[in-house]
C-alpha cells in the first residue's frame, strides 16, 4: 500500500445547516466550471503509530512532499514514529508552506534518540510553524523525554503570535523538571503579549502529568493558570507536588471558573492541600470531574472535598481512592452522598444537589468495616463506589490514624501531624512499582516508557549527571511574575522570582550563618532532593553538632511573626530522613543529633557548642516542630529521650486531636533525676549529657 495514500485521509466536518427553502426548486444551468480549488474543509495528514524510522532528509521525503501536496492541511500527526535530525530539518522545509495547520500531534516521536537531539528537532519544527504564519490550536508533545532543556525548544513558540490561538497544550511525560518553570512563565507572556495584541489567549486545556514538576514548577503553573483564567482541564498528576504547590495550585485553579476536568492525583497535598482545593470548588460550577486519588487527603480532607463537591450541578465523579480514608469517616460521606442528611458536613445539601455524581473512595482504610459500608453504600443507590474488599489497605497505624482525624481541636499553630507515610520525596507519587528502595523509586519514576527503555528515557546516570545542572540553569533563567492572588501559604512576601532565585542559591551553611524565614522558604522551595544532597557531608558525621544546628537554626527562622512552620516541618523532616539513613550504634545518629538540640533549648545549661542563640527559640515552634515529626515516625529512636524533655510534646501524640498547649518554661528544662534512667538505656554513651549531667544533680 502507497504510505503516501494511506496517510491522506480528508476528515469529515459537519458545516452549520444554513436554513432549507420550503420546497426546492429545480438546479439552475450549471455555470462554467472554475479551476480546481482546495477543499476548504480541514485536512489530516497522519502517519499514526506507523512505526516508522525518518533518519535522513531521504527518509522523510513521503512526509515532506505529502505536505507540498495538500499545504491547505490542518492536522498533523508523527505520533508513534522516530524522528532524526536530518528527517526533522526536511520535514520542517515542507511545514514553512502550510499555513492552515492548527492540530499538531507530535507525542512519542523520539523512541530511541539522544535526549540533545529532541530540542535541536523540536525547536526547528516549532520554527517552521512561526515562518508559516500557523494560528496553532493544539500541540501535543507527551511521550517525549526532553527534559528541563527541552523546555527552551518551546519557548519562542509559546511566546509567538503563532500561539495567540492555542487552546490546549498537552507536555505529559516528558520529564520538564525545572523546565516546567520556563514553559509556565512562557505562557504567562503569551497571554500577556496577546492582550497587548488586543486577541485573548484561550487556553482550555493543560496537560502536565509525570513532569516532576514539585513546588516551584507547580507555583509557576499556579501563576500562569491565574492569570489566564480560561481553562476548561488541568492535569498535573504523580508529579511530586508537596503541600505548599498543591496550595498554590488550588489558588491558581479558583480563577479558572470554566474548569470541567481537573486532575491533582498522586501528588502530596495532605488534608491542608484537599481543604483549599476545596475553597477553589466553590468556584467551579462547571466542574464535571475532579481527581484527588492518592494524594493522602485523610477524613479531615476527604470531608471538606465532599462538603464543597456535593454543591456542584455538573459534577460526575469526585475521586477520592488513596486517601487514607478510614471507616468511621467514610460511613459518614456515604450516607452524605447518597442521600444528604449529616448536618455535621453540610447544612443545606438539597440546595444546588446533585443526584448523578458518583464517589470513588476505594483502596483506603475501612479495614474490617469494608463489608458493612460497601453494603451501605448500595442500599443507598450504589453512586459510591468503595471498590474490592481486596485493595483495602486495612487499619493505619496509631501515628497514621491520628493525621488528619476530623477532631476539630488544631494545635496553636493551626497545623496538624501529617502521616509518616508522606515522605518528604514523594514516594507515594513516584509511579514506580518499588516503594520500599528509594533509589529504585527514583529510577522507576524516570523510566517514562514502560514497555521499552529508550534512549530519550532518564536513567539514574542521566539524572546524576545532567538533570542538576541542567535545573540549576532553568531556574537561574527563570524569568519572575506577580504572584497570583496572594499565595501567602507559601510565599508570604516574598516575590516567585526571589523565591526561584534564593532556592538555587542557597546553602545550608549560608542558612544557618542567618536563619530567617525567607531562608527557610528558599530551602523548602529547593527540594527534597537538592536539600538532600546538601545534608548528606555531615548526615553520617560521628558527631551530629552540625545536624542539630540545622534544625535549630529552622527553629528560630520560623520563630518569627511569618507563618512559615509548615515550610519549617518539611526541611526538618528532609533533615531527619537523611541523617536516619547512617545507621550507628549503640546510639542512632538522631538520638545523637536531638540531644544536641534539647540542651540548645535550654537557656539555663552552659554549654561547650554556641549552635544558636537559645533566647531566639520559640518554645511554642519547637514543640509544635518535635510534635509534629514524631507523629510523622521520625523520631522514634528518640522518644524515649524526648519523653523526659518534651513531655507535653509526647502526651498531645499520644491524644489524637488534642491540642499541645503554650508549653511552660518548665516544659523545656532537662527532667535530671529520669537522666541517670535515660543515661543507662536510651543513650548510654552520650558523654555530652553525661558531663553536664552532675552539675545539675
Amino acid at each position: 500500500m502507497d504510505p503516501l495514500a494511506d496517510a491522506m485521509r480528508t476528515m469529515a466536518v459537519q458545516q452549520p445547516a444554513a436554513a432549507a427553502p420550503a420546497a426546492q426548486a429545480p438546479p439552475a444551468a450549471a455555470a462554467p466550471a472554475a479551476p480546481a480549488a482546495p477543499a476548504s474543509g480541514p485536512y489530516e495528514l497522519s502517519f499514526l503509530d506507523k512505526q516508522l524510522k525518518f533518519e535522513s532528509e531521504a527518509d522523510a521525503e513521503v512526509v515532506a512532499a505529502a505536505l507540498a501536496a495538500h499545504p491547505e492541511v490542518t492536522s498533523f500527526v508523527l505520533r508513534g514514529n522516530t524522528l532524526g535530525i536530518g528527517a526533522g530539518e526536511r520535514i520542517a522545509q515542507a511545514l514553512e508552506k502550510c499555513p492552515n495547520l492548527k492540530d499538531c500531534n507530535w507525542s512519542d516521536l523520539f523512541t530511541g534518540r539522544l535526549r540533545s537531539e529532541i530540542p535541536i528537532i523540536v525547536k526547528r519544527l516549532c520554527g517552521a510553524m512561526r515562518t508559516a504564519g500557523v494560528q496553532l490550536r493544539s500541540l501535543d508533545l507527551s511521550d517525549n523525554a526532553f527534559g528541563p532543556i527541552g523546555a527552551e525548544s518551546i519557548q519562542d513558540f509559546l511566546e509567538s503570535e503563532s500561539a495567540f490561538s492555542l487552546e490546549e497544550l498537552r507536555l505529559n511525560n516528558c520529564g520538564l523538571g525545572a523546565g516546567a518553570v520556563t514553559v509556565a512563565n512562557s505562557l504567562l507572556t503569551l497571554h500577556q503579549k496577546a492582550r497587548a495584541a488586543g486577541r485573548k489567549l484561550n487556553l482550555r486545556v493543560i496537560v502536565a502529568g509525570r513532569n516532576r514538576l514539585e513546588i516551584p514548577g507547580a507555583l509557576a503553573f499556579a501563576r500562569a493558570i491565574g492569570e489566564i483564567g480560561t481553562l476548561e482541564e488541568l492535569t498535573v498528576h504523580q508529579n511530586g507536588i508537596h503541600r505548599p504547590g498543591v496550595i498554590g495550585l488550588a489558588e491558581g485553579v479558583a480563577r479558572n471558573p470554566r474548569m470541567a476536568r481537573l486532575s491533582i492525583a498522586d501528588n502530596v497535598g495532605g488534608w491542608e492541600g484537599a481543604e483549599a482545593f476545596a475553597q477553589a470548588l466553590q468556584n467551579l460550577r462547571e466542574l464535571e470531574s475532579a481527581d484527588f486519588s492518592d494524594c493522602l487527603s485523610k477524613d479531615r480532607g476527604c470531608r471538606a472535598l465532599v462538603q464543597a463537591a456535593v454543591r456542584l450541578p455538573k459534577l460526575k465523579v469526585l475521586n477520592l481512592s488513596g486517601s487514607e480514608l478510614t471507616a468511621g469517616v467514610a460511613e459518614q460521606l456515604v450516607t452524605a452522598w447518597s442521600q444528604g442528611r449529616n448536618d455535621t458536613l453540610v447544612t443545606a445539601w438539597s440546595q444546588g444537589r446533585n443526584d448523578t455524581a458518583t464517589l470513588n473512595i476505594s483502596t483506603n482504610n475501612l479495614s474490617d468495616q469494608f463489608g458493612r459500608i460497601r453494603d451501605l453504600a448500595e442500599s443507598l443507590g450504589g453512586r459510591v463506589d468503595v471498590g474490592e474488599s481486596d485493595d483495602d489497605c486495612g487499619s493505619l497505624s496509631g501515628d497514621e490514624a491520628e493525621d488528619g482525624a476530623v477532631d476539630e481541636d488544631v494545635n496553636d499553630v493551626g497545623l496538624l501531624a501529617t502521616s509518616r507515610t508522606d515522605t518528604s520525596d514523594g514516594e507515594r507519587n513516584s509511579g514506580g512499582d518499588d516503594d520500599e528502595d528509594e533509589d529504585e523509586e527514583e529510577k522507576e519514576y524516570y523510566d517514562f516508557d514502560d514497555e521499552e527503555e529508550d534512549e530519550d528515557d532518564y536513567s539514574d546516570e542521566d539524572e546524576d549527571d545532567d538533570y542538576d545542572q541542567e535545573e540549576e540553569e532553568a531556574i537561574a533563567e527563570a524569568k519572575g511574575r506577580p504572584a497570583v492572588s496572594s499565595l501567602a501559604s507559601l510565599q508570604a512576601s516574598q516575590p516567585m522570582q526571589q523565591l526561584l532565585q534564593a532556592a538555587q542559591h542557597i546553602t545550608v551553611a549560608g542558612f544557618c550563618a542567618a536563619p530567617t524565614a525567607a531562608g527557610l522558604r528558599a530551602l523548602a522551595a529547593a527540594g527534597s532532593e537538592r536539600l538532600k544532597k546538601m545534608i548528606e557531608p555531615f548526615a553520617g558525621a560521628r558527631d551530629q553538632t552540625e545536624s542539630a544546628r540545622l534544625f535549630l537554626s529552622v527553629i528560630v527562622a520560623a520563630s518569627g511573626a511569618e507563618p512559615v512552620t509548615m515550610q519549617a516541618v518539611e526541611v526538618l523532616d528532609t533533615l531527619l530522613i537523611t541523617v536516619s539513613r547512617h545507621l550507628r550504634r549503640p546510639i542512632p545518629t538522631v538520638v545523637q543529633m536531638m540531644n544536641h538540640v534539647v540542651a540548645h533549648s535550654d537557656m539555663s545549661i552552659n554549654r561547650e557548642e554556641n549552635l544558636v542563640d537559645p533566647s531566639a527559640i520559640s518554645r511554642t515552634i519547637l514543640e509544635t516542630a518535635v510534635l509534629q515529626l514524631t507523629q510523622r515516625g521520625r523520631l522514634t529512636e528518640a522518644s524515649n529521650m524526648i519523653g523526659h524533655y518534651f513531655p507535653s510534646t509526647l502526651a498531645a501524640a499520644a491524644a489524637p486531636g488534642a491540642a499541645a498547649a503554650p508549653p511552660a518554661r518548665q516544659t523545656f528544662a532537662f527532667n535530671f533525676s529520669a537522666v541517670n534512667t535515660a543515661a543507662t538505656t536510651v543513650i548510654p554513651k552520650f558523654s555530652f549529657v553525661l558531663r553536664i549531667a552532675p552539675t545539675f544533680g
